[in-house]
C-alpha cells in the first residue's frame, strides 16, 4: 500500500520540523511527502526548505489559491494509492503508517481519521479546553461518520478523485472538512474514526482565540446548513462532531438572555429562576463533557469549564446570528 502525504503550508509554525520528522519515524513510511506551497511567507518557506533538505519531500506550487485548492492539487499530484492529509502543526506517533495500512486492508473502508492524543504540551486553560474538546468529540464517534478531520485524515486516492475533492470556495481553513465529509456521506463512502491513530495537534489557544474560532465556525456552519436546505438536501447539522447536547445548549443560552431581559424589565423572581434553570440545563446537557474534563484534568479544571461553557456558547450564538444575517445579505459561504 503506497501512501502519499499531503501537507498544505501557508505559515509554517516552529513545530513544523518536528511534524515532518515524525512522518519519517517508521521504516514503513510514506512513498512521498508533498508540501503544497499555499502562499508561504519567507519564514514558512525557510522552515520548509530546511526541512526538505533533511527528508525526501518535494514542494508543489499552489500559491494564492487557498487551502482547499492546495489539498486538491497535492492529492491530484500524488503517486500513492492512499493519501494522508496533515497540517504543519500535527505530529504523528510512531507506528502511524502501520495503523493506516491495517485499517485499509478492509476494502470496505474508504478512509480513516486520526484523533487528538491525550498528552498536550500546552498547559494553559484554553489550550487544554480546545484540544481536549477535539479529542472528546471525535473519540466518542464510532461506525461510519460523515466527517473528515483534515488535520490528520486518510483516504484512498481513487475515492478522493471520484468525490471531486474539497470545495475550493473555502480558501481559508474553515468547515471545508465538514463539507467534504458530508459529500462523502452522500456518496455512501465509508469513513471511520480510528482510536489507535492518535496524533498531537500542537496548537495553542487563548481566551480570545477560542471564542473567535467557535464564532467563525458556527457562522460558517449555519450558512452551510442554509445552503443545503435551499438545495433540497438535509441541513447537514448532524454531519459534525459536535454533540447534540452542546447544540441544544445554545437554545438554553438564548433562554438565559431572555430571562435576563425579563429580570431587567421588572420580572425579577421569575427571571432569576429562569436564568438559574437555563444555566443548570446547559451543565446537564454537557454533563459527559464536564465529566470527561474532571476525569482527565481534575475537579478544579472542571469548575473553570463550567464557568467558561456559557461564555463560549454566547459566542457560538453570535456566530449563528452573524452567519444568518450574512446569508440573508448574499454571503453564502
Amino acid at each position: 500500500m503506497k501512501i502519499s502525504v499531503v501537507i498544505p503550508s501557508a505559515r509554517a509554525p516552529d513545530v513544523f520540523p518536528e511534524c515532518l520528522a515524525s512522518v519519517f519515524h517508521d521504516d514503513d513510511g510514506p512513498l512521498e511527502v508533498i508540501i503544497v506551497d499555499d502562499a508561504m511567507d519567507d519564514h514558512a518557506y525557510r522552515i520548509v526548505t530546511e526541512s526538505a533538505e533533511k527528508h525526501p519531500v518535494w514542494i508543489l506550487d499552489s500559491r494564492g489559491r487557498g487551502v482547499s485548492a492546495a489539498r486538491n492539487a497535492g492529492a491530484c499530484s500524488a503517486a500513492g494509492d492512499v493519501i494522508l492529509f496533515m497540517d504543519t502543526d500535527v505530529v504523528l506517533r510512531p507506528g502511524a503508517f502501520r495503523i493506516i495500512r491495517n485499517a485499509l486492508r478492509d476494502p470496505g473502508i474508504d478512509g480513516i481519521v486520526g484523533i487528538q492524543a491525550a498528552n498536550l504540551r500546552f498547559t494553559g486553560f484554553f489550550s487544554r479546553w480546545k484540544n481536549h474538546w477535539m479529542r472528546f468529540t471525535y473519540h466518542r464517534l464510532s461506525g461510519n461518520i460523515h466527517l473528515f478531520y483534515t488535520s490528520c485524515a486518510v483516504i484512498r486516492k481513487d475515492v478522493f478523485i471520484a468525490s471531486g475533492g474539497f470545495d475550493e470556495t473555502y480558501r481559508l481553513p474553515s468547515i471545508e472538512d465538514t463539507v467534504f465529509g458530508s459529500r462523502l456521506g452522500r456518496l455512501k463512502r465509508v469513513i471511520r474514526p480510528e482510536p489507535c491513530f492518535e496524533v498531537e495537534h500542537v496548537k495553542a489557544y487563548g481566551f480570545r482565540s477560542v471564542l473567535a474560532t467557535d464564532r467563525k465556525r458556527s457562522s460558517a456552519l449555519v450558512r452551510y446548513a442554509m445552503r443545503n436546505v435551499l438545495a433540497g438536501h438535509d441541513s447537514g447539522a448532524g454531519d459534525t462532531s459536535v454533540p447534540t447536547g452542546f447544540m441544544l445548549s445554545a437554545g438554553m443560552m438564548i433562554l438565559f438572555l431572555l430571562s435576563g431581559l425579563a429580570t431587567i424589565l421588572g420580572e425579577g423572581v421569575i427571571g432569576s429562576m429562569l436564568m438559574a434553570g437555563s444555566i443548570s440545563a446547559v451543565w446537564l446537557l454537557n454533563i459527559d463533557w464536564l465529566a470527561y474534563l474532571r476525569r482527565v484534568q481534575g475537579p478544579g479544571f472542571m469548575a473553570g469549564a463550567m464557568l467558561f461553557l456559557p461564555v463560549d456558547l454566547l459566542w457560538v450564538i453570535a456566530g449563528i446570528v452573524q452567519g444568518s444575517i450574512g446569508f440573508a445579505l448574499g454571503r453564502k459561504y
